[in-house]
């Protein structure tokens, strides 16, 4: 059985919708997903320029389920409360002009 890659329908929903923002997020002793791949199939998936600043970034000390550390788990729901809301401000600011 192969691997599943689906970073390349990624990128074509980023090119069909130069909107859509991407938040990944990585526990650094993830055994699950090898330290650095997604960063490198995200960096690998030939996005023209302007898109590649809709995706960000984050990193927890924890494994796979970064949820179950509960330190973690705080900073994720702030980093995602950041995250939603910097892509809804994004989404005004270029409708309303």
């Amino acid at each position: 059985m192969r691997d599943a890659y689906v970073a390349g329908d990624l990128a074509d929903a980023m090119r069909k919708n130069p909107k859509l923002k991407v938040l990944s997020v990585n526990g650094l002793f993830d055994l699950a997903t090898p330290f650095f791949i997604t960063e490198y199939d995200l960096a690998h998936i030939e996005l023209e320029p302007k898109l590649r600043g809709n995706i960000e970034f984050r990193y927890y000390p924890s494994g796979h389920m970064i949820y179950l550390n509960v330190d973690a788990l705080k900073q994720l729901k702030s980093d995602l409360a950041g995250f939603y809301s910097r892509a809804v401000e994004s989404m005004d600011v270029k409708s309303t002009k």
